[in-house]
């Protein structure tokens, strides 16, 4: 039931069943269940769920995805794969390592632009 991406404790599921699916709106117990209490009340209605909260704002929504944080190449492949599936935006997931390389290599990237001025000027 619902789309959270996890398998809820049967005591949780357990206070959702038998109950009405308009008592749960604005709740936070849990992210799929909720999504799917929506959804009950969207058909109960005979609604779409997007109008349940207010006016269509677009007719498609992008499609994203994240990486977690590795190494360089398997970080590529990582885009590379989710890409052909058709995502069209990526969260990165950098470690603090990878992120204070980063910064060095910007820095660098930087001194060496301030040295090659210096010379050519």
């Amino acid at each position: 039931m619902g789309e959270s991406g996890v398998t809820e404790p049967p005591d949780v599921i357990q206070q959702y069943i038998g109950t009405n699916p308009f008592d749960w709106i604005g709740d936070e117990t849990s992210l799929g269940l909720g999504t799917a209490m929506y959804d009950l009340i969207g058909q109960a209605v005979s609604v779409p769920v997007y109008k349940l909260f207010g006016q269509r704002y677009r007719a498609w929504v992008s499609v994203g995805s994240w990486t977690v944080s590795t190494n360089p190449d398997q970080m590529a492949e990582t885009v590379e794969h989710y890409a052909c599936q058709g995502y069209t935006w990526m969260k990165y997931h950098i470690c603090h390592l990878l992120k204070t390389q980063l910064t060095r290599q910007k820095l660098w990237r930087r001194l060496l632009r301030q040295d090659l001025r210096s010379t050519t000027t």
